[in-house]
């Protein structure tokens, strides 16, 4: 994606971020029973996809949190235009969701990042609201940095490299998609 700036890729991570902590909230005012609901036995439960989540934020935030740590203040950085790479943007639009929080595209999760189980929703859901916590920071720490200067390997493969700007929009949109397929498997009755 095309950003006319760093600040305003930002912003934009910013408003998806505040959207992530609403649905959490909303599945925090649930019952632990409507937490491991299942739509149909070959889905998730909402749980599920909290810890499908945390498992990717195992990989990514510390990787996020040394690479902005690495990143050095630049005057210009804000205002600097941000252009995601070709391959940074077909992952992203890959995880991109319709309006209705729907995925536009189905594909299957790697199986080192699927959910072992059902249970422990309190620990799934603490280990979650702690990731949030250091996702807002990271961002908070990336104004001033131009994100497009270094690399970060994706969880498929150490050998491929996207633009720190470029995870930060994958990790949001796959958050979104998740969080919107919790939703819907937390209505389930």
């Amino acid at each position: 994606m095309h950003f006319n700036s760093n600040h305003a890729l930002l912003q934009h991570l910013h408003l998806q971020l505040r959207e992530l902590q609403s649905l959490r909230n909303n599945l925090g005012n649930l019952a632990p029973a409507f937490l491991t609901l299942k739509p149909s036995a070959d889905s998730w439960s909402a749980n599920e996809c909290l810890k499908h989540l945390n498992n990717y934020g195992d990989f990514y935030l510390p990787q996020l949190i040394k690479s902005i740590e690495q990143l050095p203040k630049e005057a210009s950085a804000n205002s600097a235009p941000f252009r995601s790479g070709w391959l940074g943007n077909k992952f992203i639009n890959m995880m991109q969701i319709k309006s209705n929080g729907k995925p536009k595209k189905i594909m299957k999760s790697p199986a080192d990042k699927l959910p072992i189980n059902n249970l422990e929703i309190e620990k799934t859901m603490k280990n979650f609201d702690e990731q949030l916590l250091k996702l807002d920071q990271i961002l908070q720490k990336s104004s001033g940095k131009n994100l497009e200067n270094i690399r970060i390997p994706i969880s498929l493969s150490r050998f491929i490299q996207l633009k720190v700007g470029d995870v930060l929009q994958f990790y949001m949109a796959h958050h979104l998609r998740h969080l919107h397929q919790a939703k819907r498997a937390a209505e389930v009755k």
